[in-house]
């Protein structure tokens, strides 16, 4: 898996980011603008996805 910098992922306002925590984790704390799709509940959400995601 290919790692970047908090700077370059700051600097990818056009790269989507999906965050897999649960509800109660992400709004504890998460990154602007990422979307929020559970892990436990991805596989039902798959059309939330953007294109290329997977």
């Amino acid at each position: 898996m290919k790692s970047i910098t908090v700077q370059q992922l700051r600097e990818r306002v056009d790269t989507p980011l999906i965050d897999v925590r649960e509800v109660d984790e992400f709004a504890a704390g998460h990154v602007p603008r990422a979307v929020n799709i559970p892990m436990s509940a991805i596989g039902s959400r798959l059309d939330e996805l953007p294109d290329g995601a997977f």
